[in-house]
């Protein structure tokens, strides 16, 4: 089965799908503080949804890292490197690169030159629903987990009646 991944600003309602609110590429999701992610079947149907929170700290930007970067307007990206290593940036990457990564370092140098932002980004899932769905198209089962309470699952009839 081939899964469709889409970013959203957000969602509506708490009904079971949840339905996701302003489809977004993945570079306007990055500059949240928080977004959404759907998982598609080749339907349409949401197979999984995540909310996840973005946390960006302000980092002291090194000599070697200002020397290299200052006068090259962009946004860099760098991996974050393992404990106990000197420095304080690793391997540079691409925005792509930042999908799938809990943790990375974004330095921002302006039109001028001038380095606008040194930031450790760090995300969280918040919130994960993933959804089974009859062969009618209705919700058979949710299962839910959200970040500090227990999870759980929902259980729908045929006709998306919740039984339990």
């Amino acid at each position: 089965m081939q899964v469709k991944t889409q970013y959203y600003s957000s969602w509506t309602g708490y009904n079971v799908p949840l339905k996701p609110q302003g489809p977004i590429k993945y570079e306007e999701a990055e500059l949240l503080r928080a977004y959404c992610i759907g998982y598609l079947d080749q339907d349409g149907r949401l197979l999984r949804f995540e909310k996840w929170l973005v946390r960006r700290t302000t980092t002291l930007l090194d000599n070697q890292l200002r020397e290299r970067y200052e006068n090259l307007p962009g946004v860099y990206f760098f991996s974050v490197p393992p404990s106990g290593e000197q420095s304080i940036v690793g391997d540079s990457i691409t925005i792509g690169d930042t999908q799938t990564v809990e943790m990375y370092l974004k330095l921002v140098v302006d039109q001028t030159g001038s380095i606008d932002t040194f930031e450790k980004v760090t995300k969280q899932m918040m919130l994960r629903h993933e959804y089974e769905y009859w062969d009618n198209g209705t919700v058979k089962e949710c299962r839910f987990t959200q970040e500090g309470k227990p999870g759980g699952v929902f259980k729908f009839d045929r006709k998306g009646n919740r039984t339990r």
